[in-house]
């Protein structure tokens, strides 16, 4: 024992605290100082003490500090083979607080980062909307706004490490992050100026981003998230967006991985598919554990018939989901007329992505519609139909004009609880011209 609590030293002392010990250790410093003369950074005057500095013209804007120079974005050069197609680290190391700078925030690129004049900017909201709407910057100004701050990850991030330990330090490991402060539109007030819920039924939409870099960088988004917190951004951090972040204009979407967060935004396409784009197929895929059911078992068959569900029900306009019998109405098409076949053509392209029709066609999300004038519900060989479907088929139910006409018209006053996506034509006039298209190209 020591004196601290041995009694042959003939009194019981107490441990120094931790203060007293670094009290200690400044006093000591500070002898070390004295002892060897005076500090000459104390004692003399120097030139920023006895000169002026520079004047509030010196720049036009603020900078960063020559002293604080090691404080830099930095890159790995092996990792992709050019520069204009890789990222900057954060140097997470280096900050405090939790706002990322923008001279310092990770940056991606995939064909470098352009520059794009905000009186040049333009942006555009197509695909299923009511009225296909071009923005401009001043426009998205004048809408209201929104401040949120907003933690960003690449995909990528700890991607280094994935075949072992390759990088010292966390700047390298963990500096494909940023936090910080974006203002902006929601992107759900553009949509809504364009009339997207007077349009379609928004159960099962998506849609789909584009950037104007020559990367054409695109990802697809679902339309529950893009009515949530999505944000079309124009400043961060106080300030424009710099070029490195999509200036003038970035979407942000939170809790979804960088590569979403699609910059110097040019597209906003309304559709009722992913469109599968080379950054959401051959890149940035993320692998669903989920296996076909090749051992046969009883949760393998069970997954199998869910999705299976799953898919004949999006966007399936030639099928339904209930029994109920329609209400009479009048046949529109009594003979075919070719300039009507040609406007029933282009109203049908609409659909293309969930059905096909003609020579060649094949089921997609929904069967193939050929001979669908005629033809009993549920009729298509090979075909995963929907229980209710199938009940049609069973009561002899058939596809012909009249059926026709009252579920184009409104689909879900035709069938209550119908789940597919198609909320029905909106011109009544496209009526005629599209029964005319099915009757013509499906025989």
């Amino acid at each position: 024992m020591n004196s601290n609590g041995d009694p042959r030293y003939g009194r019981v002392t107490k441990a120094p605290s931790r203060r007293a010990f670094l009290q200690g250790g400044v006093a000591a410093a500070a002898g070390a100082v004295a002892a060897g003369g005076p500090d000459p950074l104390t004692t003399e005057v120097h030139d920023w003490a006895s000169t002026t500095g520079d004047g509030v013209d010196a720049t036009p804007y603020g900078l960063p500090i020559e002293f604080e120079s090691d404080v830099i974005w930095r890159n790995v050069p092996w990792l992709m083979a050019d520069p204009i197609s890789s990222i900057n680290f954060s140097l997470i190391h280096a900050l405090e607080g939790t706002i990322t700078p923008q001279g310092s925030a990770f940056e991606r690129h995939h064909s470098g980062a352009i520059e794009v004049h905000k009186d040049d900017y333009r942006s555009m909201v197509n695909g299923l909307v009511d009225t296909q709407l071009i923005f401009t910057y001043d426009d998205l100004e004048r809408l209201p706004r929104e401040n949120h701050h907003y933690f960003c990850e690449c995909a990528a991030n700890i991607g280094v490490e994935w075949a072992g330990a390759q990088l010292n330090g966390v700047q390298f490991i963990h500096g494909m992050i940023h936090n910080m402060e974006y203002t902006g539109v929601p992107l759900r007030i553009l949509l809504q100026e364009a009339g997207l819920e007077t349009t379609v039924d928004l159960q099962d939409k998506w849609i789909f981003v584009e950037g104007a870099d020559a990367s054409s960088n695109g990802r697809s988004i679902p339309m529950n998230k893009a009515l949530d917190d999505v944000l079309v951004a124009f400043k961060t951090n106080g300030e424009a967006l710099r070029k490195e972040y999509g200036y003038p204009l970035r979407l942000v979407v939170s809790g979804c991985e960088g590569n979403l967060w699609v910059k110097w935004l040019r597209r906003i396409e309304v559709l009722n598919r992913t469109v599968e784009s080379r950054k959401e197929s051959s890149k940035y895929a993320d692998v669903l554990a989920v296996t076909p059911n090749k051992g046969g078992s009883e949760q393998g068959a069970a997954m199998d018939k869910q999705n299976n569900a799953g898919d004949t029900e999006v966007a399936a306009v030639a099928e339904s989901t209930s029994n109920e019998k329609a209400k009479p109405a009048e046949p529109v098409v009594a003979s075919l007329d070719s300039e009507l076949v040609l406007k029933g053509e282009k109203v049908f392209r609409k659909y293309e992505a969930c059905h096909q029709i003609g020579d060649g066609a094949t089921d997609k999300s929904g069967p193939q519609l050929n001979g669908i004038l005629g033809r009993t519900i549920g009729f298509v060989k090979d075909f995963i139909y929907s229980k209710s479907s199938n009940i049609a088929s069973e009561e002899g139910r058939v596809w012909n004009e009249t059926e026709m006409t009252a579920f184009l018209a409104k689909p879900k006053a035709y069938m209550k609880g119908i789940k597919m996506g198609f909320a029905g034509l909106k011109k009544q006039s496209n009526l005629k011209p599209l029964i005319a298209h099915l009757k013509s190209a499906g025989n």
